[in-house]
């Protein structure tokens, strides 16, 4: 990430997080999105506002999974894994981006999709349980199941 060459932005960049010192509200430009908390410093790991998967939703999906799930088992943990991101969001103060409203002339908080069956499969490669060929097996078993049962990515009946 570079910063603006501007006096006005002090942007310090340090093991990979992103620490914004100094912002003039008056002429920030509305285009350079910045997270500033009540007493003007906000310190955020980067990335964290796009990340799928966090490091203890990792821990509990090496904890919990296990090489006979059902499908079904698989849509309720990843019920489960997103309801678990939205509490370390809540819990780490993580803000979503905002969306420009073409329809009300407004800006409004986005959420990233629920936690899908694929983004778990790949999560199972990130963490070593699978490698390649269990991801392509079990991934075209998911297509398959997902093609007879009529569901969506989620699980959810499409």
């Amino acid at each position: 990430m570079t910063a603006r060459a501007s006096p006005l932005w002090q942007v310090v960049v340090k093991l990979k997080f992103i620490v914004i010192i100094e912002v003039s509200e008056a002429l920030a430009a509305p285009d350079f999105c910045v997270m500033i908390s009540e007493n003007r410093k906000k310190i955020m790991p980067a990335g964290d506002a796009q990340r799928a998967w966090f490091p203890e939703m990792l821990s509990e999906l090496e904890q919990r999974w296990y090489s006979d799930m059902t499908w079904d088992e698989y849509v309720d943990f990843c019920s489960e894994m997103t309801r678990m991101r939205e509490n370390i969001w809540k819990k780490k103060d993580i803000r979503p981006a905002k969306n420009w409203c073409p329809n009300c002339q407004e800006y409004h908080d986005s959420r990233p999709p629920p936690i899908s069956i694929r983004s778990m499969l790949f999560a199972l490669m990130k963490i070593k349980i699978l490698d390649d060929n269990g991801f392509k097996e079990l991934e075209k078993s998911w297509k398959k199941y997902r093609k007879s049962q009529n569901l969506d990515s989620y699980g959810k009946l499409s």
